[in-house]
């Protein structure tokens, strides 16, 4: 499971955290550093993210997703239930 605390990373390798924070045995975490705001505004962008362009081969794998779905249909199933 994760859990995203906010905290602060010092040069000794200390963590901060801005809450209390129990931590009863070593946990293994993910550090992720987030570079400091320089105050400029974050402006939108009106595109839509989920659209980009394809390259030639890409649309063509695109198009002929359809017809593979068709022929390669996916079957869920586990192996408790026969």
């Amino acid at each position: 499971m994760l859990n995203t605390l906010k905290a602060t990373l010092s040069p000794s390798g200390t963590l901060t955290f801005e809450e209390p924070v129990r931590i009863p045995r070593p946990v293994a975490v993910l550090v992720t550093l987030l570079e400091e705001s320089s105050g400029a505004p974050v402006t939108a962008v009106d595109s839509d993210p989920l659209a980009w362009s394809l390259s030639d081969q890409e649309q063509a794998v695109w198009d002929e997703l359809p017809e593979f779905r068709a022929k390669h249909p996916v079957r869920l199933g586990s192996l408790d239930n026969p």
